[in-house]
């Protein structure tokens, strides 16, 4: 009997041919989402509110932030779709510009340089770091549960109809009478 255990492991991901980006959809996208997630956000912090606010309180008291929060989505999704188009590849330095770009619109209400330049290098780095750890900013096709070993080999070979798993999670266990037959019972004899 045949049985090997699949451990995760650390893979390198290889430049794969580069597919233009929509950007126009992909801004349209980031603004709807962002529009939404605006005026929740607007909305919860006009209820706990300790001033008397109407319903149009989320656009007269509010609204600078909601606008900021559209502005800065949609400008950071435009930007790192244009930037990936310009350059034919999707890599870590086109989210980092985006980044540099949404940043510099986040804190461009302060009017001051230095916050500006801080926080657009902040954000930059940020969501390069974030990109690059795990591509949580852009698409979610890089995922290592597409990475599957053989045994102990760890031959690198992607493998089609696996089931789905985290990274920390193992693809097959092994039966207990194997293990105990390996190790022993050690602290659980009776």
């Amino acid at each position: 009997m045949n049985q090997s255990v699949n451990y995760p492991h650390p893979h390198f991901i290889t430049q794969q041919q580069y597919k233009p980006i929509n950007t126009i959809q992909v801004t349209n996208d980031a603004i709807k989402f962002a529009t939404g997630a605006g005026l929740l956000t607007v909305a919860a912090g006009n209820a706990v509110s300790n001033q008397k606010l109407g319903p149009l309180g989320i656009i007269t008291k509010s609204g600078k932030l909601w606008g900021l929060m559209v502005l800065v989505a949609g400008t950071y999704r435009f930007s790192s779709a244009s930037i990936a188009n310009l350059r034919e590849k999707s890599d870590i330095w086109n989210e980092f510009i985006a980044g540099l770009i949404a940043g510099g619109i986040t804190a461009g209400p302060t009017k001051s340089l230095v916050k500006v330049i801080g926080t657009s290098w902040g954000t930059g780095s940020l969501i390069a770091t974030i990109f690059w750890t795990g591509s949580f900013v852009g698409d979610f096709t890089n995922s290592s549960t597409q990475f599957r070993g053989e045994g102990l080999e760890n031959k690198f070979e992607i493998k089609k109809n696996v089931e789905t798993q985290g990274f920390w999670d193992v693809s097959r266990r092994r039966p207990l009478s194997q293990t105990l037959q390996e190790l022993g019972q050690g602290a659980f004899k009776p």
